[in-house]
């Protein structure tokens, strides 16, 4: 069987953050919360992907935002590998990437891309993409959610 399946997987969590390195009266200074919007997709060959790869990926999202999971009311910045001084969204998914690619099985997270938003302070959202996802791909759902 040729072409690609692609399992998406959207989650909305509460998180915290601050930029230190801001003068202190500039209210991004001060430690405040956000709703992010986080996109995880899966675009692989479709003789790569097994129900048992779609039901992992599916996993990993849920356990991103649950009450106990990594994401849960924590603030971006005390997340391990991201820059303290610039918590983004860039740095949100590229942190959110190697967490879900490491409960994927090898190879699957060169498939992955995701998207994260800062509710409405995000013009557009940070993007991170696994070395077999092309630019087109993520520009061809520009604005778009599931």
């Amino acid at each position: 069987m040729n072409g690609t399946l692609t399992s998406g997987h959207t989650l909305e969590v509460e998180m915290y953050h601050r930029y230190p390195a801001l003068p202190g009266w500039h209210p991004c200074a001060k430690a405040h919360g956000h709703i992010y919007r986080v996109e995880v997709e899966l675009a692989a060959p479709r003789d790569l992907v097994t129900e048992e790869v779609t039901a992992e990926l599916r996993v990993a999202v849920a356990l991103l935002g649950h009450v106990d999971g990594p994401l849960f009311m924590v603030y971006v910045d005390q997340l391990e590998g991201i820059d303290q001084t610039h918590p983004n969204s860039a740095a949100l998914a590229a942190w959110v990437h190697r967490w879900v690619t490491d409960r994927l099985p090898d190879g699957f997270g060169d498939y992955l891309l995701v998207r994260a938003r800062a509710g409405a302070v995000d013009g557009r959202p940070g993007v991170h993409r696994g070395s077999l996802v092309s630019a087109e791909a993520d520009a061809n759902h520009e604005g778009h959610s599931r």
